[in-house]
């Protein structure tokens, strides 16, 4: 979710922000060939990547999504037909697809 808000590691953020960046940009020239394409961006998944943080998450109260929510997520996020979209997952709640904001260019 580092994408959609921010964190305290600069360049995770950045990169995150980046592959948001790409899927946005890439689904109207894809959308044109029938490929859709979004980003899940979850939250804490318990990977191998919280092995040594994962007791320490919890005593916090954080949640900890099993893999099996986040393929679940991305089954969500199919069925939408949406594109472009980035879809939020956190552990004990459905995935919400955050579309792309319309921003209307201002005219002189």
């Amino acid at each position: 979710m580092a994408g959609l808000t921010g964190s305290p590691d600069l360049f995770y953020a950045t990169s995150k922000h980046a592959l948001i960046g790409l899927v946005r940009s890439a689904a109207p020239q894809l959308g044109s060939d029938g490929v859709r394409i979004n980003a899940l961006c979850p939250g804490l998944v318990d990977t191998p990547v919280l092995a040594g943080f994962r007791s320490s998450l919890e005593k916090a109260g954080l949640r900890i999504a099993e893999p099996a929510e986040a393929a679940t997520a991305v089954e969500t996020i199919l069925a939408s037909g949406e594109t472009g979209g980035a879809g939020v997952m956190q552990a004990g709640r459905p995935a919400n697809l955050v579309p792309v904001p319309e921003i209307p260019l201002a005219a002189r």
